[in-house]
């Protein structure tokens, strides 16, 4: 019993890291302050939610900024343009939220596994 709690702790450990990492990337490749995306966010939906506020924003305001932040996260031109041009208009923030998270939580995991 003490080794399958210790692993669920080992587990929830790893995944808290890799979030925080993941919101870490995520602010660094949009240009955000900590107050525009805080440490404090538990959990991925709301990871998405708060982001798909913030990629809204970006889509009517600040477009070039946003492009270069697919750029910089290595979202693919291929992806972006299929959501901008299949998603329904109300839905595209949160479709490109789901894939910048989903991005840099696989970038987070590969640091976290081949961190020294």
């Amino acid at each position: 019993m003490l080794v399958k709690q210790k692993r669920f702790f080992l587990y929830h450990r790893m995944e808290n890291r890799k979030l925080t990492t993941s919101i870490t990337l995520i602010a660094k490749d949009l240009k955000l302050g900590e107050d525009e995306l805080p440490f404090s966010i538990n959990n991925e939906e709301e990871l998405i939610n708060k982001l798909t506020r913030i990629v809204k924003y970006l889509l009517d305001h600040d477009f070039e900024r946003l492009l270069s932040a697919f750029y910089r996260i290595d979202l693919s031109e291929q992806v972006v343009n299929e959501i901008l041009h299949l998603t329904p208009p109300e839905n595209i923030a949160q479709e490109l939220a789901i894939k910048i998270v989903e991005r840099e939580l696989l970038k987070a995991e590969f640091r976290l596994k081949y961190q020294s």
